[in-house]
């Protein structure tokens, strides 16, 4: 047996060697949550150069279908709703990482910490009327 100390044994990582050590062993679920949202992240960058027509530019007819020209059809303004739906993009993930980031706050009062409140309050949101 040796006297090496059992601190010298471990190899060094840096954290993010270690966080990809660790985002290598996940499962296929999280991948594709992870690829959701760098798609996600990715419009909501580049939405001026991903959509076909402009955030609130009136391209069409009130309520016109689905078709080659707007593939998700158009609103009550005559706005395309593709479009709508990637410049919608920006405000659903600032809104998201806003949150998150309030979440980490270190003096956050302990109703927003506990896990136990949040749990019981989403059956009841998906029972409202």
């Amino acid at each position: 047996m040796s006297d090496t100390p059992v601190e010298s044994l471990s190899t060094d990582r840096t954290p993010l060697q270690t966080a990809w050590r660790e985002l290598m062993r996940a499962p296929a679920t999280a991948w594709f949550g992870l690829l959701v949202i760098a798609a996600y992240i990715f419009l909501a960058v580049f939405a001026p150069l991903v959509a076909p027509y402009g955030e609130s530019e009136v391209v069409g007819n009130q309520y016109e279908l689905w078709s080659e020209q707007f593939l998700f059809g158009t609103d009550q303004l005559g706005r395309d709703m593709l479009s709508r739906l990637i410049y919608g993009a920006r405000n659903t993930i600032g809104i998201a990482f806003m949150t998150t980031l309030l979440s980490f706050k270190p003096n956050n009062p302990p109703i927003m910490n506990d896990r136990r409140v949040v749990m019981k309050a989403i059956p009841m949101v998906l029972r409202a009327p």
